[in-house]
């Protein structure tokens, strides 16, 4: 179950870059010559980790109170995902999702539909279920921003390396160091043990 997931996880992303990648190719957009880091590795690294940790207060003082579904989220959806990658996966999954996700919706379609609308498009993709609706929004600002980062710097490198950043930094924390509490980790518990079982 869990490898599955990870393999369509990684298929969604490999189709997202071949879309930009083809996308590119027709339209005459060559997003992929903006990949060099153009002497702003340093403050990629910097903004990356501040995002996270701007993420993880967010999220935490949202799922302290319950509010917007955070708590079922997290528990849920991300942390049962998380918990079963292993560094090399969380590495992979986290690189192949900054660099997809960025050639699409920063490389390509920003130039085709506008910032605005692209990262709405971003957002939406984020969601799936109205409990998700947060996630989108969330989403949505944070695709905004590598916008601006993008258009600032002109180094799509430099907005890949940050979603990487950011995304490899939550895998991390909700594999390694997050633990949902009461029936919630007793839930996911259960859901293991008769995982296990039905093996």
């Amino acid at each position: 179950m869990k490898n599955r997931v990870l393999i369509y996880l990684i298929v969604i992303q490999a189709g997202l870059f071949s879309l930009a990648l083809t996308w590119g190719k027709i339209q005459k957009i060559y997003w992929w010559r903006d990949l060099s880091f153009g002497g702003h590795f340093g403050s990629a690294l910097i903004i990356g980790l501040i995002l996270f940790l701007l993420a993880f207060g967010l999220f935490k003082i949202l799922a302290k109170f319950k509010i917007f579904h955070i708590p079922w989220m997290i528990d849920r959806l991300l942390y049962p995902l998380a918990l079963e990658l292993t560094y090399p996966q969380m590495v992979l999954l986290a690189a192949i999702s900054g660099l997809a996700e960025e050639c699409l919706f920063r490389g390509i379609l920003p130039k085709v539909l506008g910032i605005l609308l692209a990262n709405l498009i971003f957002g939406l993709l984020h969601t799936g279920s109205l409990k998700l609706w947060f996630a989108g929004v969330w989403a949505f600002l944070c695709g905004y921003l590598f916008s601006l980062l993008y258009t600032h710097t002109g180094s799509l490198g430099v907005v890949v390396f940050i979603h990487f950043i950011y995304n490899g930094l939550g895998l991390i924390y909700l594999s390694r160091f997050y633990r949902p509490k009461g029936s919630q980790m007793e839930a996911i518990e259960k859901q293991d043990s008769a995982a296990f079982l039905r093996k």
